[in-house]
């Protein structure tokens, strides 16, 4: 599931295939997606606080240990809600916004009302395809999230065609 909701789509295909779309943002869907995300990072660092909770109990610092192993536990189930609600407060003027996507074989660009984005293929470290999304990863935890759920098949194998790698 990702935060868009496709409108509308259309493939140019000849000597070079295009890939344009509309899709709407929505707070329903980004809800999920943001969860999912932050799960993957708190993960990692709840194991480390209950590794670190056992050597704190090893030490003598049972009460410590213990606040802090029942904090590490409930990091990845009670974080990520809070984290979505606080990102979705903070960007509730983004969502409802039409961002209009341009995929071709050099890269992709996005395009809003306020806003235009170009990522060149050269430039990407990895894509990772989802279900209905591809995200495309540009360096660090930064990526752009590109809507596939409501392509049609044929549309789909075009943008797979057009993905680096």
């Amino acid at each position: 599931m990702t935060p868009f909701k496709i409108i509308y789509s259309s493939v140019l295909v000849g000597d070079d295939t295009v890939l344009t779309f509309q899709a709407r943002t929505e707070a329903a869907l980004a809800r999920p997606f943001i969860r999912r995300q932050m799960r993957r990072y708190l993960l990692p660092v709840a194991a480390g606080g209950l590794v670190v909770a056992w050597l704190i109990a090893l030490a003598g610092g049972r009460q410590f240990a213990f606040y802090l192993a029942v904090s590490s536990a409930l990091l990845p189930i009670y974080g990520p809600w809070m984290v979505s609600a606080e990102a979705l407060k903070r960007n509730a003027d983004k969502f409802g916004r039409m961002i209009a996507f341009r995929i071709d074989r050099t890269g992709v660009q996005t395009f809003t009302g306020f806003s235009e984005g170009r990522w060149n293929w050269s430039d990407v470290r990895r894509v990772e395809q989802r279900r209905d999304q591809v995200l495309v990863h540009i360096g660090g935890p930064e990526f752009l999230c590109i809507p596939t759920g409501g392509l049609t098949e044929d549309q789909r194998a075009q943008l797979k065609a057009l993905l680096p790698g």
